[in-house]
């Protein structure tokens, strides 16, 4: 069945693309094409075309009106630009043809003059020109942003008469200057990818085609799931770059092993915007419940004067209150431009995290908003917090789990290709075979491999190639990514070990000047040991930190880490500790401290360790996030547990606080932990300590009793009540 009516019919074509195969091989082409369609289809779909079809490097798009046609034309020639700009490919040029007028639409494609018009006006445009027709023109009137100019008559093929036509005006630097007014993309994305991304097409995909639907309108989230080194991070990123170009909002946030910061990745992404922000789009997007943030981010209050203060009440209302202010900046924020939030690492996040990501994924608001959350689904099993959020997650609609798994072989020929920058000959494509045998495909144990063939001279660049005088079977291929990496820690110096083992022990990220007020030789030594590694790979910087590095995977740091004894890492925990107290800043770094002086508490440092665990657990707690502050006095009584003299005083104080955090969440031990705290108290003679243990048992017996009774209830109104008496005369 066939139907006709007034089109507008748009016809690209890339410029050259027959001389680019043959400079760069067919495999390559191809991936210039497929970047180069996802590009156009980009501009088609938020300009409201249809596309009708692809004829090798030209694509066929219908419209119902002129206006978007042009519109269409120049976002795809401006995305053309800005992709040249990245850098990310060979350079290519785009022609565009446009025509106008009755058609008739018959089994999925167009046919008519209009059809012809396109595509010769196509054919006879220049690298980056757009050429319509004189009705094209009329059509559109002054509907369009871009001027429409005349140029001479032009003979197309196939036509009787020369066709009266223009050119579209428009100019890269337009959107350049555009571009620089949204917001700027996160360092962590911005930053140089040490691995290149090849065999995800499908997986991309994916995570494009959610975005897509986030930018016509919606929530989208995306769990990205895989083991360490499989290229979650990588890809994700991919994605941010291209949801940037094309207008969006990228925002970022990571979690880090074993810091237990609350809602970390949320704080970070909100402290990234708020950094660069204008101030009076910041207050908009901060809206009416702005002052809850600064339990987050209390740098806001300065920011933005005039923020009200957090409101105090019950621990339930308070935290409801800060998860839906962090609802209404991403509402307001996302209604600018749809926004991309990525929270990497989600397998360390910490059970506040995860409850502010499920409120905010079940908020009815209308946002315009695509989450992407990474984790190691073999970091995960049945009590892990996370694993009882994904299952209510994937009840939930708009949401996609994506489980990378490793490169197949031709995956991995192609990540040879694109390292060597050539085809692989036979020799290559049975090496690239073998890499896949001992590694899965796992793209870091890939890289990690070549780098030690590199580096071992199995491999050698000769006449431009990479090559081998040795067999397959003598190229010595390491199994297990742990015996590459001890390899390639065995290759640097001695002294720049030992710099790289004590980084270990700080964590993923590290800094120079703390590291050289604890190896011995100072500053000197750690640079000298940092700048082999970073030569190495085995560190990078981390973007917008000055002299902060970051270990290139976390699986280097954990080789480290795990070669150390005990005792020696218990002491490098301490050392790390009494660094960290003497910094400036040391009172912004509560969860490092906690956690160096509790491994170190063994060593003599329980009262540290209790004093910063404690420490922690209070801000946490101001913060609203009460999981991770009963987690902090928990380690605090696990160290009181080391101490010569148990303190009965202290740790009834301890218990109490922990019972408090654990009786906001209704954790069933709360009740427990309340009687010991009694109990602790009535030993010391602590009058004040068993006041307050009483009043919690009591909170607690009113929650359990109107929730679920439990038969001490009663009970614990009962010790307040005979205790009373004692509490007054101690």
């Amino acid at each position: 069945m066939s139907t006709a009516g007034l089109v507008t019919i748009l016809f690209t074509d890339l410029v050259g693309s027959t001389a680019l195969s043959q400079e760069i091989g067919d495999h390559a082409a191809d991936d210039v094409r497929r970047e180069h369609f996802e590009v156009l289809r980009q501009a088609v779909s938020r300009t409201g075309g249809t596309e009708v079809k692809t004829i090798g490097d030209a694509l066929m798009v219908s419209y119902p009106a002129a206006a978007d046609a042009v519109a269409g034309a120049v976002a795809m020639q401006q995305g053309v630009a800005r992709h040249n700009r990245r850098g990310a490919g060979p350079r290519v040029e785009m022609r565009i043809g446009v025509s106008a007028g009755d058609a008739t639409f018959e089994d999925g494609d167009w046919f008519g003059t209009p059809v012809v018009e396109a595509a010769r006006l196509c054919a006879a445009a220049n690298g980056g020109q757009i050429l319509c027709t004189e009705i094209v023109r009329a059509l559109v009137g002054s509907r369009s942003e871009h001027p429409l100019e005349s140029v001479p008559p032009i003979h197309a093929k196939g036509l009787t008469e020369p066709v009266v036509a223009c050119q579209v005006v428009w100019t890269p630097e337009e959107e350049a200057v555009a571009a620089s007014r949204t917001v700027p993309l996160p360092p962590v994305v911005a930053a140089p990818n040490l691995v290149s991304l090849v065999g995800r097409d499908a997986e991309r995909a994916v995570v494009v085609d959610a975005w897509k639907e986030v930018v016509a309108g919606g929530r989208r989230v995306v769990l990205v799931a895989g083991e360490p080194g499989i290229g979650k991070t990588r890809l994700v990123k991919d994605v941010c770059q291209l949801a940037h170009d094309h207008g969006g909002t990228v925002l970022w946030g990571g979690c880090e092993e074993e810091l237990s910061v609350p809602y970390q990745p949320f704080v970070e992404a909100i402290r990234w915007y708020a950094s660069v922000a204008e101030l009076d789009e910041l207050r908009a997007d901060l809206g009416p419940l702005g002052g809850e943030l600064t339990r987050l981010v209390p740098e806001l209050s300065r920011i933005v004067p005039g923020l009200d203060t957090p409101v105090s009440a019950d621990a339930d209302t308070e935290r409801y209150r800060l998860f839906e202010a962090v609802v209404e900046f991403f509402t307001a924020l996302s209604a600018r431009a749809p926004v991309l939030l990525v929270l990497d690492d989600v397998h360390w996040a910490a059970k506040p995290t995860l409850l502010l990501l499920r409120h905010l994924l079940r908020e009815t608001a209308d946002l315009h908003l695509l989450v992407v959350a990474t984790y190691r689904d073999t970091d995960l099993d049945r009590t892990h917090p996370l694993a009882e959020m994904l299952a209510d997650l994937r009840r939930e609609p708009g949401v996609e789990r994506l489980a990378l798994t490793g490169l197949d072989e031709q995956g991995v020929v192609a990540f040879l290709e694109h390292t060597a920058g050539h085809p692989m000959a036979s020799d290559g494509r049975e090496l690239a075979r073998v890499v896949h045998a001992e590694t899965e495909g796992n793209p870091f144990f890939v890289g990690e491999v070549l780098r030690h063939l590199a580096e071992t001279g199995a491999l050698v660049l000769r006449d431009g190639r990479w090559t081998s005088d040795l067999s397959i079977d003598q190229v010595g291929i390491p199994e297990g990514v742990r015996e590459v990496v001890g390899r390639r820690l065995s290759r640097l110096e001695n002294s720049a070990n030992e710099v790289l083992t004590i980084a270990s022990v700080v964590g993923r990220d590290f800094e120079i000047n703390l590291l050289a007020s604890i190896v011995p030789g100072g500053e000197d030594a750690v640079l000298d040991a940092v700048e082999a590694a970073e030569t190495a790979g085995l560190v990078v910087p981390v973007p917008g930190r000055a002299a902060s590095y970051r270990f290139s995977h976390a699986l280097v740091r954990t080789t480290l880490y795990d070669e150390l004894t005990t005792s020696r890492r218990l002491r490098l925990h301490r050392d790390v500790g009494r660094a960290l107290v003497a910094r400036p800043d040391a009172d912004s770094r509560l969860p490092e401290l906690a956690r160096h002086f509790s491994e170190a508490a063994a060593l003599g440092e329980v009262d540290r360790a209790i004093e910063y665990c404690r420490r922690a657990a209070d801000t946490a707690r101001d913060e609203l996030a009460f999981e991770e502050a009963a987690a902090h006095y928990e380690r605090a009584l696990g160290a009181l547990d080391l101490a010569e003299e148990d303190d009965l005083g202290v740790r009834s104080d301890l218990l109490t606080q922990y019972g408090i955090a654990l009786n906001a969440i209704a954790d069933p031990r709360a009740l427990d932990v309340a009687l010991a705290a009694a109990d602790s108290a009535r030993s010391c003679g602590n009058a004040a300590g068993l006041a307050d243990a009483a009043l919690l048992a009591q909170d607690v017996s009113v929650r359990i009793s109107l929730n679920t009774p439990d038969p001490r209830a009663g009970a614990v109104v009962e010790l307040r009540l005979n205790d009373e008496d004692t509490v007054f005369s101690l």
